[in-house]
């Protein structure tokens, strides 16, 4: 009788020890298995802040690897100076998020509308995938594709917090597509 209650209680602090250490280790796999897509994704957020209004990434590093891309591909276009332009409805008066929107939709509107002039089928195709069909039937060249792919990037990974210097970098990379 002895015998049966300590392997019991055994048992028991197996059954605890397990449940105790479950989440760790599966916490640990997840990260070990996507270690590179968790250590990709944390480079591109450049840094990190939370605060009593939640978490704002910043996307610093890739707003500048995205400006040193478009310096490389389209140097004349790049050095030319435009302070301010005009996209779509624009007021001079629009806060930075609303004229990054703006910039966005135009430019989703640009590959769409080449895409239908096409030929090519847009329904459930993102705006990066409409470009590599437009690179492969010869509508766009593989750099125009390429700087378009990598503004879209940056202008997703942007958010409300983006500031005027910011929006004005964006805006000469869409001056220089």
């Amino acid at each position: 009788m002895a015998i049966e209650t300590s392997s019991l209680s055994n048992f028991e602090l197996i059954i605890k020890l397990i449940e105790a250490i479950i989440w760790p280790v599966t916490l640990f796999l997840i990260l070990f298995l996507f270690r590179k897509n968790f250590v990709g994704a944390f480079q591109r957020l450049g840094s990190l802040k939370v605060d009593s209004s939640g978490i704002a990434f910043s996307f610093e590093k890739e707003l500048e690897k995205a400006k040193t891309t478009f310096e490389m591909l389209k140097p004349e276009k790049m050095r030319k100076e435009k302070s301010s332009i005009e996209i779509g409805n624009n007021t001079p008066n629009d806060p930075p998020y609303q004229e990054l929107l703006t910039i966005k939709e135009s430019l989703e509107k640009a590959v769409l509308d080449l895409a239908i002039e096409e030929g090519i089928s847009v329904s459930h195709k993102s705006t990066p995938l409409l470009c590599d069909a437009l690179e492969a039937k010869g509508a766009l060249t593989k750099q125009k594709s390429e700087l378009t792919k990598t503004l879209l990037r940056v202008v997703n990974m942007a958010g409300m917090h983006i500031n005027p210097s910011q929006i004005l970098e964006i805006k000469k990379m869409y001056n220089a597509l």
